[in-house]
């Protein structure tokens, strides 16, 4: 049955909903970044006093962000108690959870869980964009030091770029491109791929980091098979096809050889000194490791000095030992019990991610799967924002069949050939939620006589009165509805809506009219700029909206 909204309600003020949790969350993971990068830069001693509250701080944020709901699944309590374990493992072995690794992957992992992974890819590119562009600006006008190490075997000059060693800026590099590549996918063009090959190699020449220049190769290779598979020859498909296959298993086997090769190093067999000079000497140092310490059911602190430098730019004088392999660190430092659950998380979520036909994600994971046998920087969340994925994607598959089953549409459109255009969509809305916003006429009610209808103002053709008075009703219906998704094919009762519908955080879908062929509609043009996908019916349109998808007739 018809139902009409009352229209006669007194006008309140009354401020759009805010998304309290991914708020929370958000600011949390910006702080805990910009932080973190600062911390790892000539900045260091500016900030590194107030380390511990900034820490204390960021987890404040996280449990208020899990504070705005209250309702909690199996799986929740699950995660928690995953947490709870972390921490009380950490804390017993190492005395001091607030800078563990392992704690910030899982509170932040688990925060992400109600939380759309293209919003947080979006927000951690901009935060490592900003923060890595003014470290390297303020080495470049002597804010910070430029600091040039001249002592490496090959005699280049490595420059660090205002960083603590010359390694964090090609890795937090590999993230944004990571990043970035990620949220563009099948939209990323050949030359966007070159550009972020240019920068990487020119960053390798500055830092003098061949192995982690590999490591974006392989991301752009891999990721350029995936961008223009239709075009590339059927038997590199075909390949690729099958390697993909076997892509969720790269954590497992890149995690057993690298611990076989560590601990069973022997200097006097040639082919695994071979091995041990081209990673650097990773092989001896995780032999000795193993020889020291051994290995344990839940960890143990392993000292370690390095090549970096303090926030005085000092050197320290003690020997350097250290441990790259993040499967070997991981192994001896968190021990045999967290080792295991997250490797066969890891190949869980990578084998989800396959299932899903989510490439791009599965590329990037297996190129951090590879790159882990010569890096151990990659564990911590500011230098690898793929961690937070995770989580998603172990409960995404019920998640996403529930949140398409629990989905509320809002149609909104004119009577006559535009509600016509809306009611021929049925096989995709008759499953769903939903309610209808058009014109209280004979042609409307007759159609939408078993459906939830609200009536808008008409006439609206280029009238200021309708428009003002229809974004009123626009805004007592959305608040009252709170739909996931508004289409509309027009007419202008469609952008009040839109525009309205975009700051309650709703999706939205356009679908220009079949009767406009190479000339676009006064609405179309209005909306064009809020809709997330904009449809036409005709490729001629194209030329006129040019980031439409063309799906050909609906009739």
């Amino acid at each position: 049955m018809n139902q009409q909204s009352n229209v006669s309600i007194p006008i309140k003020i009354i401020y759009p909903d805010i998304d309290l949790r991914a708020f929370f969350y958000l600011l949390s993971l910006g702080i805990y970044m910009f932080y973190s990068f600062l911390n790892i830069s000539f900045y260091q001693n500016t900030v590194s006093s107030f380390g511990l509250y900034v820490m204390k701080f960021c987890f404040f944020l996280l449990i208020l962000a899990e504070l705005t709901e209250f309702q909690y699944k199996q799986s929740d309590v699950l995660g928690i108690i995953f947490i709870a374990f972390i921490m009380i493992v950490t804390s017993v072995v190492t005395g001091n959870i607030w800078w563990r690794p392992l704690l910030w992957i899982a509170l932040f992992a688990f925060g992400a869980r109600h939380i759309k992974f293209n919003k947080i890819a979006k927000f951690a590119l901009i935060v490592s964009t900003i923060c890595f562009a003014f470290i390297i600006l303020s080495s470049i006008a002597g804010i910070i030091p430029d600091y040039l190490d001249t002592t490496t075997h090959s005699g280049v000059t490595r420059h660090y770029l205002g960083f603590l060693y010359c390694l964090f800026p090609t890795t937090i590099l590999f993230n944004i491109e990571a990043l970035y590549i990620y949220l563009r996918r099948d939209k990323i063009k050949w030359i966007e791929l070159l550009l972020c090959l240019i920068l990487a190699y020119i960053f390798y020449r500055l830092c003098d980091t061949r192995l982690n220049f590999l490591g974006n190769v392989l991301l752009i290779i891999g990721v350029s098979i995936v961008r223009f598979r239709q075009s590339i020859p059927k038997n590199v498909k075909t390949l690729f096809v099958r390697i993909s296959k076997i892509l969720p298993w790269f954590f497992i086997v890149c995690g057993i050889i690298s611990i076989l090769l560590s601990f069973g190093y022997r200097s006097d067999i040639s082919w695994m000194a071979k091995i041990n000079t081209a990673l650097g000497n990773r092989l001896h140092f995780g032999r000795i490791s193993y020889q020291r310490y051994g290995l344990s059911l839940f960890g143990q602190i392993i000292p370690m000095r390095g090549n970096g430098l303090s926030g005085t730019g000092v050197r320290g004088r003690s020997k350097y030992f250290y441990l790259d392999c993040l499967y070997v660190r991981f192994l001896q430092e968190y021990g045999v019990v967290l080792s295991l659950i997250l490797i066969i998380l890891l190949t869980v979520v990578t084998y989800k991610m396959l299932s899903q036909k989510k490439y791009y994600l599965v590329i990037i994971l297996a190129v951090l799967a590879t790159h882990a046998v010569v890096d151990d920087l990659i564990l911590l969340p500011y230098y690898n924002t793929f961690w937070i994925v995770c989580v998603y994607f172990l409960i995404s598959e019920n998640k996403v069949k529930q949140e398409e089953e629990n989905m509320k549409v809002c149609l909104v459109g004119s009577s006559g050939g535009h509600l016509t255009h809306l009611y021929m969509l049925k096989p995709f809305w008759k499953d769903k939620e939903r309610f209808w916003v058009t014109f209280d006429k004979e042609d409307a009610k007759s159609l939408l006589k078993d459906e939830k209808m609200y009536p808008c103002y008409y006439p609206t053709n280029r009238s200021i009165k309708a428009f003002f008075i229809n974004l009123r009703i626009a805004w007592k219906v959305l608040r009252k509805e709170k739909p996931d998704l508004i289409i509309s094919s027009g007419a202008a009762v469609a952008v009040p809506f839109f525009y309205l519908g975009k700051m309650f955080g709703c999706k939205t879908v356009y679908i220009e009219v079949f009767d406009r062929i190479d000339k676009p509609t006064l609405t179309g043009k209005m909306v064009y700029p809020v809709t997330d996908r904009f449809i036409v019916e005709w490729e001629e349109m194209k030329k006129v909206y040019p980031k439409a998808i063309n799906l050909g007739s609906i009739f």
